[in-house]
């Protein structure tokens, strides 16, 4: 497979997550399908975590940490947030606000690496948070608002798990950063998930559909997709690859709409547009913007 096609591939994937999750809030917990989706996620890196006893690395006093923190705030916390989060919100809202993320990247490599924004990076993050305040404060106070800024929250999470990741050791496979992301975040969300279930806190519906959404969340979108990810970006430039990444919501919306979860209205295409504008904007400067 192609790079190109690996990261197409993952964008398919990528952009049935807000549905996916929005179907599964009345079959189990979202902790309980994060903490399914680490666990499959695991599994479906069993064989080369076995090949050459690479699962070893895992426990490497040098890796261990690194991996540990990465699991944690790249899957274990946001993906519940998240999933949390659409109890309240839609799925199309959910994919569009995400796009914060940027705003976080940006911060962060500020504050922790010393890499001041210019302006043409500043307004393309002023595009995004226009569109993502858009969409939140269209339903100000009502439940989608809650839902919508909770999941604005969520992505300072992903940042700092790439923060963490780029300070892992130069040469580590990229497969063995997914499988100990989804290792942890297994190993992490595990007392939580017991927690929950002593104290009644956690459902699960028995039904064909939620071993449906189990699996496909688990195989396909946590193990399957970080697969075809690192896959991408070891042959592509990474500014590329994360400006068709990013353009996701459009596919959500289509899917959304298509299977009735949601009628689509003219403020979430203008939140959509201008969000998206600005985090290709963003993308593109990235390593190019100076003044």
């Amino acid at each position: 497979m192609s790079p190109l096609t690996a990261l197409w591939s993952n964008w398919l994937i990528t952009g049935t997550w807000p549905v996916v999750g929005k179907s599964a809030q009345n079959l189990l917990s979202p902790a309980l399908l994060t903490w399914f989706g680490a666990l499959l996620g695991t599994l479906y890196f069993t064989p080369y975590l076995v090949k050459n006893a690479n699962w070893r690395r895992l426990f490497d006093k040098k890796l261990a940490p690194g991996l540990a923190a990465v699991g944690i705030m790249g899957t274990a916390i946001p993906l519940t947030v998240i999933l949390y989060a659409l109890n309240y919100t839609t799925p199309v809202n959910a994919s569009i606000v995400a796009q914060v993320e940027v705003i976080y990247s940006l911060v962060i490599t500020a504050l922790l690496l010393g890499e001041k924004p210019c302006r043409r990076q500043l307004a393309g993050t002023a595009l995004v948070l226009f569109g993502a305040l858009l969409i939140a404060f269209k339903d100000r106070l009502s439940p989608h608002w809650k839902g919508d800024l909770i999941i604005m929250l969520a992505p300072v999470f992903y940042q700092l798990s790439h923060t963490c990741a780029k300070k892992l050791p130069a040469g580590i496979e990229p497969n063995l950063i997914a499988a100990g992301r989804m290792f942890y975040a297994f190993i992490g969300l595990t007392p939580i998930v017991m927690f929950l279930g002593f104290t009644g806190h956690i459902f699960l519906v028995l039904a064909p559909a939620t071993l449906g959404l189990v699996l496909f969340w688990g195989l396909i979108n946590n193990g399957m997709n970080s697969h075809l990810w690192y896959m991408s970006i070891r042959y592509m430039d990474l500014s590329k690859a994360t400006a068709i990444i990013l353009s996701y919501p459009v596919l959500t919306l289509i899917l959304s709409a298509a299977i009735g979860i949601e009628k689509i209205h003219a403020y979430q295409v203008l939140g959509l547009a201008c969000a998206l504008s600005g985090a290709l904007w963003v993308t593109s400067l990235s390593g190019k913007c100076t003044k």
